[in-house]
């Protein structure tokens, strides 16, 4: 085993013995959505789609819950994991609004409160490469290094979610769909909200237009390996 993804392994062992001290926070049922407290992330994650975001998210208002409404099939690790650190440290909402997938789903775990909405899903894959480059060791340094991260950020949804961190990696390698009841039954959501859009102030979004991948997509749905 090389050493990386034995760090890794010990690292998701480690997961299931640390408590969390977070406390339960109320989920609504029902949330007024406008461009003072929600920002909508409607495309794939890159630097131009991070910026619209963080950028959208600084424009709330402080004073009250902040929402980051996501449908995205995914996109850049570097820009996704730059995201979810600012959700974070701002301790945004996240809201998965049809679909999540990939780097997606990283971002969504990241918020305060995760709420879905109805007939959302949940895309996980094991990620892949789209730039590598250099000699045999640089490159099989590359994969390492992108393998542990892989392990690290699903170690943390399946920690926040109370599964077994080594499982769920293994489990989501493959292919795998959560569907509304499965995402709620596994830990995966803290809640199902209904959103209501303010048709005077609605809320402003990353792009003009929908992915038609996110239109199009249809992924049959998996059971989780447990």
């Amino acid at each position: 085993m090389r050493p990386y993804v034995l760090i890794a392994f010990i690292t998701s062992l480690l997961f299931l013995i640390v408590p969390t001290c977070e406390k339960p926070v109320e989920t609504p049922s029902e949330l007024v959505l406008s461009a003072s407290n929600a920002y909508y992330l409607d495309t794939r994650i890159d630097y131009n789609s991070y910026m619209s975001a963080r950028n959208g998210l600084l424009s709330l208002r402080k004073d009250r819950p902040r929402y980051l409404i996501i449908t995205t099939p995914g996109g850049q690790v570097f820009y996704g994991k730059l995201l979810k650190e600012f959700i974070k440290e701002n301790k945004i909402n996240t809201i998965c609004f049809r679909f999540c997938g990939s780097m997606g789903t990283v971002v969504f775990n990241a918020g305060s409160q995760r709420l879905i909405t109805e007939n959302t899903k949940l895309f996980f894959h094991e990620w892949f490469f789209t730039q590598i480059s250099g000699n045999i060791t640089s490159v099989r340094k590359q994969v390492d290094d992108f393998d542990v991260s892989f392990m690290k950020e699903n170690s943390e949804i399946a920690r926040r979610s109370g599964m077994n961190p080594y499982r769920f990696v293994r489990t989501v390698r493959k292919d795998t769909t959560f569907t509304t009841s499965e995402i709620l039954e596994a830990g995966l959501a803290d809640g199902q909200v209904k959103m209501f859009l303010d048709p005077a102030n609605p809320p402003r979004k990353a792009t003009d237009s929908p992915d038609p991948e996110i239109i199009e997509i249809s992924i049959i749905p998996q059971v989780l390996e447990r």
